[in-house]
């Protein structure tokens, strides 16, 4: 499957789309004994477990392919009676209403797989009846065929905090009860594959959460399927290969895997900028590529004999790609290995500082500046609330800025603050920040990872001093947080959201060098009593 069937399965993953027409699961304690099951129409639902169990077959998708989701593919021999191939066709056929064979399946994955801990195997049933698209992608609503497929996530089952909570019978305060609690998925499938569109009964979608330990027994003994690396695999594998050959201990072996890398990446960008206009598979990682690799960064010919020879027993025929074992993050910072984002928003902060000679002068309610200071940004601080929410003294910009983010309009500073320290609160995940230039703070916006390799920043929350329209400055602050996201954040990929609604604002991104991103799912929410679509936006500069 590639990214386009992925997203196709994954939109019919919303309320108004769903179709799934039962969903089963099993609820397995840490003694690997099978405390209860269940099988119920999945429509009907109530809303709250609904929502849930959308969310957990949203998260069963998630991530980037051939890091989280693998396409494994069945030897001949499992695709025979008595195959788990067949097992798994059986499961399809059914639509989950053979509980005797769902009590067995769920007996192998509890005996076949080292998942600790209580855990629940949840299976949903569906079939899409796939529309013909013309070659342009446009949609004819006449049906090519029905896709019926099963979706499994295994979801960690544990216990919530431990807190405080008023005993409103006791009417005193006093330890809240402990309940056992569903977590997302750590691993699951999608079975069959739909690929190029099409229902492909000798592929399954395999889904890992965590890309450095797949459930390679999930894979193997369940599935029957060969177990493949993810790339986050094939990278940590290559890094200590160089730097077991290398030397281990050797200070200059860092700096040696960087200019590997290096050379790696500048020779994938050439690869791509070459066949820009042309459908090509991604570069690998061949013995010609690695070889030049090594010569440019000076490794000596023995050992970089050696480190071809383990790169190929390591791998075999399966040669990772070239952009997948290059440590991005490492490669733009040029070894420079900061502890985390806080120690680099100190230097962002101090930096300007120092630049401007520390003549940003900060009162309660309004900034002024040093004449002559370039539009910068900082980070945001708890002062500069009541400004930014003086700008929205309108609630229907006030609801296309914010959404549904705030319960009541207009919002108080001290509201803001608080959606921010929540935010922020236990996470490296969260940066609000303040444009500011000689005539004081004029724009706000926030930036944010959306994925666990952080090479996706979304922005959000992009407001501008309304007293000050007609001087670009919505183009310029967008600017400001694309080069920020790039330099200190080192984001490859760049969005934003915006309401179908509101043009202003998209013009304003467009403008910026955001386009339409028909990669993103279309959100549709209910908002001043009308449905809002809410549109992706990708900068592409």
């Amino acid at each position: 499957m590639n990214k386009k069937d992925l997203l196709e399965i994954k939109r019919r993953f919303k309320k108004e789309q769903a179709t799934f027409s039962r969903i089963a699961g099993c609820y397995v304690d840490g003694n690997k004994n099978k405390v209860c099951s269940f099988n119920e129409p999945f429509l009907n639902q109530e809303d709250d477990v609904f929502y849930k169990y959308l969310e957990i077959a949203n998260k069963t998708l998630s991530g980037t392919l051939n890091n989280n989701l693998l396409n494994l593919e069945f030897p001949l021999y499992e695709e025979v009676p008595g195959g788990r191939q067949q097992f798994l066709m059986g499961i399809r056929e059914c639509g989950l209403t053979n509980d005797a064979l769902l009590d067995s399946w769920y007996d192998m994955v509890i005996s076949q797989t080292e998942i600790t801990g209580n855990y629940l195997i949840l299976l949903f049933a569906d079939a899409y009846d796939v529309p013909m698209k013309t070659r342009d992608d446009l949609n004819l609503g006449e049906s090519e065929e029905i896709y019926k497929y099963i979706l499994c996530a295994i979801c960690p089952v544990i216990l919530s905090k431990p807190g405080l909570s008023f005993l409103e019978k006791e009417n005193r305060i006093g330890a809240r009860i402990r309940d056992w609690v569903v977590g997302v998925p750590e691993t699951g499938f999608l079975f069959p594959a739909f690929t190029g569109r099409s229902t492909d009964i000798h592929g399954v979608l395999f889904y890992t959460k965590d890309a450095k330990n797949p459930h390679t027994d999930l894979m193997e003994n369940v599935l029957g399927c060969g177990s493949v690396m993810t790339n986050t695999e094939k990278k940590n594998a290559f890094h200590t290969i160089v730097r077991e050959v290398l030397g281990p201990d050797d200070e200059d072996t860092e700096d040696k895997l960087l200019a590997i890398q290096k050379s790696i990446s500048d020779m994938n960008e050439e690869y791509e900028e070459t066949y820009e206009d042309v459908a090509v598979e991604p570069m690998t990682l061949t013995h010609e590529t690695l070889s030049r690799a090594l010569s440019e960064s000076k490794v000596l010919q023995e050992k970089a004999d050696k480190i071809v020879d383990f790169v190929d027993r390591t791998f075999g025929e399966s040669l990772p790609e070239a952009a997948s074992v290059v440590d991005s993050h490492a490669l733009k910072s040029g070894g420079l290995k900061l502890e985390n984002k806080e120690l680099i928003h100190e230097l962002a902060e101090k930096t300007l500082e120092a630049e401007h000679l520390k003549k940003e002068l900060e009162e309660e309610k309004k900034h002024t500046v040093a004449p002559g200071l370039k539009k910068c940004l900082r980070p945001f601080k708890n002062v500069d609330a009541e400004t930014i929410l003086s700008w929205v003294d309108d609630e229907r910009i006030f609801r296309y800025w914010s959404v549904d983010r705030y319960p009541s309009y207009p919002a108080k500073p001290e509201d803001m603050i608080e959606l921010y320290r929540a935010s922020g609160e236990d996470t490296d995940n969260f940066y609000p920040m303040t444009a500011f230039d000689d005539k004081g703070v004029f724009g706000h916006l926030i930036l944010r990872y959306v994925d666990e390799e952080k090479k996706h920043v979304r922005l959000g929350y992009i407001v501008v001093d309304n007293t000050r329209r007609g001087q670009g400055l919505g183009k310029i602050l967008l600017k400001l947080g694309v080069g920020y996201a790039k330099q200190f954040l080192g984001a490859e990929r760049i969005t934003l959201g915006v309401v179908d609604r509101n043009q202003a604002a998209a013009k304003c991104y467009e403008a910026a060098g955001f386009k339409e991103d028909s990669a993103q799912a279309v959100e549709t929410i209910e908002m001043m009593g009308e449905r809002w679509n809410i549109i992706g936006m990708r900068y592409e500069g």
